[in-house]
């Protein structure tokens, strides 16, 4: 199974706008700390080969029984690619500001940015049992 669903299991929606209304439980502090780990592990293993998985996000995290597992690698690309293929949460329009990661109004390129806040917004999920902005 994945991710998405292991965690969208226990939430309790609003039926008419699908906002997550209540968080019936969380896994086991010990486990969400093993899977923040194994991604973070995973991630820094690409980047050894430099190369960015460019998709982060809970339905490409497959779990076996308790073991995680990172899937669906037809977005990775080498540090410094453009940015194409990302889902809110799981990535960030560069702002005015950033013209050293891009072009502003795009992802910019493949990197350790786009790769944090990727990774960032799966923790907040695994801490907190809903996507960022997710109870909007």
């Amino acid at each position: 199974m994945s991710l998405s669903y292991r965690i969208q299991r226990n939430h309790t929606r609003d039926q008419q706008t699908m906002v997550v209304t209540r968080v019936e439980k969380l896994e086991p502090l010990p486990l969400r700390q093993e899977w923040m780990n194994n991604l973070a592990e995973a991630v820094a293993f690409l980047e050894s080969l430099n190369l960015a998985h460019g998709d982060l996000r809970p339905e490409n995290i497959l779990l076996d029984r308790n073991r995680l597992k990172l899937s669906d690698f037809d977005c990775t690309a080498e540090i410094g690619t453009n940015y194409e293929a990302c889902m809110a949460p799981y990535s960030r329009i560069l702002n005015s500001t950033e013209t050293d990661q891009g072009e502003s109004g795009t992802f910019g390129f493949l990197g350790s940015r786009t790769e944090q806040f990727a990774l960032g917004s799966l923790y907040y999920l695994i801490n907190y049992g809903f996507e960022l902005y997710g109870d909007r």
